[in-house]
């Protein structure tokens, strides 16, 4: 995008047709790799096999009955538990 954007405004001097040139190749290029992830990425499974990995990570470092006592509680860490993490 950066190179299209200096080849647009180093060629031509008309600044509002290179914005608009930019902002179509910004939203076309927005728009396919959002329907790639939304079409093709599976958030599901991928999350179960990460919170899987995770609790067997977490065993091999002697963590695992903590872990295991969440999983079992509601599952895996929540948006907060981020947070907290710092």
């Amino acid at each position: 995008m950066l190179t299209l954007a200096l080849i647009l405004f180093a060629a031509d001097p008309n600044a509002v047709g290179d914005f608009s040139i930019l902002t179509c190749c910004c939203l076309g290029i927005g728009f396919c790799t959002t329907a790639f992830y939304v079409f093709y990425i599976r958030e599901g499974p991928l999350s179960k096999i990460a919170s899987e990995l995770e609790l067997k990570y977490r065993e091999t470092l002697g963590a695992g009955a903590a872990m295991k006592a969440k999983k079992e509680e509601g599952g895996g860490k929540q948006w907060s538990d981020w947070l907290k993490e710092g």
